[in-house]
């Protein structure tokens, strides 16, 4: 039995000094991985960093251009009620000179239309008997 314990022994001695490089070699990747992964992790949080900066930026952008937009919005909004403003006021201002030049053309008509028939009175009522005076 001892012999038995002292071969065991001896075989798992044997075991052990032939899987030690095969372990040591195993345990080095392992720590060359390692180290491979934390560069690789802090490589990631670099980038989570740049794309969190470039987040808030694109934000900033953002905030800026719907704010140039609006305000431009608003100028041309402003414009826009000027110009209308002021081509009211222009077909207003033509509206009552237009309605201007009708009573004075409708003055006009009517008085050559009455001087045409005092003038004429004579030779109407001789056309037409019993016509009434104007």
């Amino acid at each position: 039995m001892k012999r038995r314990f002292i071969d065991m022994i001896v075989i798992l001695a044997m075991a052990i000094m032939a899987n030690y490089p095969m372990y040591e070699t195993l345990r080095e990747a392992s720590e060359e991985l390692d180290l491979i992964v934390q560069a690789v992790q802090a490589e990631i949080i670099g980038v989570q960093e740049d794309v969190s900066v470039i987040s808030e930026r694109i934000d900033v952008v953002r905030k800026e251009f719907a704010a140039v937009a609006d305000s431009t919005l608003s100028q041309i909004d402003s414009t826009l009620n000027v110009i209308s403003s002021t081509a009211i006021a222009k077909v207003d201002s033509l509206k009552a000179r237009t309605d201007q030049l009708e009573l004075k053309i409708n003055e006009a008509v009517k008085g050559a239309v009455d001087k045409s028939l005092k003038q004429n009175e004579k030779k109407i009522k001789q056309i037409i008997p019993g016509l009434p005076t104007f």
